[in-house]
């Protein structure tokens, strides 16, 4: 059995057995306690860990920082699978675990790594955080840059910042990275009516929103398109 594999097996033993025991001595059991609704019913062994699960997330987050500077991909993957198991609510653990299968460990990787099985290691992760995520504006902008920069697909991450900006306490560049995406894609009436009815939406007393900017993209637009489009804008 190696290293990797031993410290998995050892960190999740701990704290099953330490959860297990805060349950049956500091939380005996009731028949009025049930477990979160956002905890699936066949993940039984999230029950025994209690209140331990956010202790057990960080303490795999910092044995993967020493698998992870030595490149060591199995190690890393299981330490990242261990984090986001006991803490999926936590967004944190699933953007750094997909940032380090996409972009570090590709760099950091021991020789004869295959950066394909990395960037489908990503991928599915990312597809596992969106069950718990999707409603986060934030996890659609992490799951734009991978896509961007990892994978190189420009649709899909224009798609993730739509998605993004289309859900509240979205920040302001979700929408302009949409729009900028659009234009990437040769989609400069799509990206002008995008804007177009992003514009009203902006404060404009508040420097994050870049209302100015959002309006000079719209003109730089219109020139390309030979035609202000003048009509009026249905909301985003």
């Amino acid at each position: 059995m190696n290293s990797s594999r031993r410290h998995y097996l050892t960190a999740a033993a701990i704290f099953i057995a330490a959860g297990w025991l805060a349950n049956a001595v500091v939380l005996p059991p009731s028949p009025t306690r049930a477990a979160p609704a956002a905890i699936p019913a066949t993940a039984l062994w999230w029950n025994w860990l209690g209140g331990l699960r956010p202790l057990g997330a960080n303490f795999a987050w910092l044995q993967l920082q020493g698998t992870w500077a030595r490149g060591d991909v199995a190690g890393s993957v299981a330490l990242i699978r261990l984090a986001t198991g006991f803490q999926p609510e936590s967004l944190y653990f699933w953007a750094g675990g997909v940032r380090m299968l996409a972009f570090d460990l590709r760099s950091r990787s021991q020789p004869g790594a295959d950066d394909a099985a990395l960037r489908r290691a990503a991928g599915q992760l990312l597809e596992e955080a969106r069950g718990w995520h999707e409603d986060n504006p934030h996890y659609w902008i992490e799951r734009a840059g991978v896509e961007l920069h990892a994978f190189g697909d420009v649709g899909s991450a224009g798609e993730s910042y739509r998605r993004a900006a289309l859900l509240p306490g979205a920040p302001y560049h979700a929408a302009r990275l949409h729009a900028q995406l659009l234009v990437r894609q040769g989609r400069l009436q799509e990206a002008h009516d995008w804007l177009r009815r992003l514009q009203p939406t902006l404060p404009p007393d508040d420097p994050r929103a870049q209302a100015e900017l959002v309006g000079r993209r719209i003109r730089q637009l219109e020139r390309l398109l030979g035609r202000p489009a003048d009509e009026p804008q249905d909301e985003l």
